[in-house]
């Protein structure tokens, strides 16, 4: 995997030589906090993080969320709740010719006017991690029923490790309603001895961008998942999705 060195932004802070008053003292002291935070996230830049779990890969491995959010539909904008699950499992793949496991994830939101339901599955070489076909699903209140599927046509995975700063693509994707999807991830700084793993990918269709996808996961050094940040946007039907929620198992 080719790996991007993202640029680093340094936050400089400038003080004024001469006297300050009680006021731009009170101002300096507020931004102690953020400032010391800052500092010590930068101890040990050459933290190796693990971006796997250990027992990522075993089928019956699950992660669950209680979620808060946003869903705005046209101009209409709502809170939600609702929880997010992904699991492993051995759902075999139809008429395929090696040996597979599935990871599949589920976000389920509910508010007065209905609830909205987006469903994913990725079926994976068992031998080799890569990634062979996909089946995504979308339903709810007020937005058409959707589902498609995918097949990869540049196989990007993943790294086992990685330092923060580091980067790199994700598989890229073509879907049976004409759309492409290109991915990528990074990983960012998050508070002292956390990282974020984000990765976010872009869905096309005729050179159009339709559909937009943003994910944080809060990880510690040994890959296990803390907490979530999702969005999503769906150009098409003028839909936006956003939650975020702690990890409940």
């Amino acid at each position: 995997m080719e790996f991007f060195k993202l640029i680093l932004i340094t936050l400089v802070i400038f003080v004024s030589a001469t006297p300050s008053n009680s006021a731009q003292e009170s101002d300096i002291l507020d931004f102690l906090p953020a400032i010391l935070a800052a500092v010590h996230n930068s101890d040990n830049p050459e933290t190796v993080f693990q971006l796997y779990p250990h027992d990522w890969g075993v089928k019956g491995y699950i992660e669950n969320y209680n979620v808060t959010g946003t869903v705005k539909l046209n101009s209409v904008e709502l809170a939600v709740s609702g929880t997010y699950e992904l699991k492993i499992d051995d759902l075999a793949l139809t008429d395929a010719v090696v040996d597979t496991y599935s990871v599949s994830a589920s976000i389920e939101l509910k508010h007065l006017a209905g609830g909205i339901t987006f469903a994913g599955v990725v079926w994976f070489n068992s031998s080799n991690n890569a990634p062979l076909y996909t089946q995504v699903s979308a339903s709810g209140t007020g937005i058409a029923t959707q589902t498609k599927t995918g097949t990869p046509f540049d196989i990007s995975i993943l790294p086992a490790v990685a330092k923060v700063g580091d980067s790199g693509t994700l598989t890229s994707w073509n879907f049976s309603n004409g759309t492409t999807q290109f991915s990528n991830w990074s990983l960012e700084p998050s508070t002292a001895g956390y990282a974020l793993l984000i990765t976010e990918s872009a869905t096309y269709e005729g050179g159009i961008l339709t559909t937009s996808v943003y994910q944080e996961e809060k990880i510690n050094e040994l890959g296990e998942r803390l907490s979530i940040y999702h969005e999503v946007v769906d150009y098409e039907q003028n839909l936006t999705i956003s939650i975020k929620g702690n990890r409940t198992n």
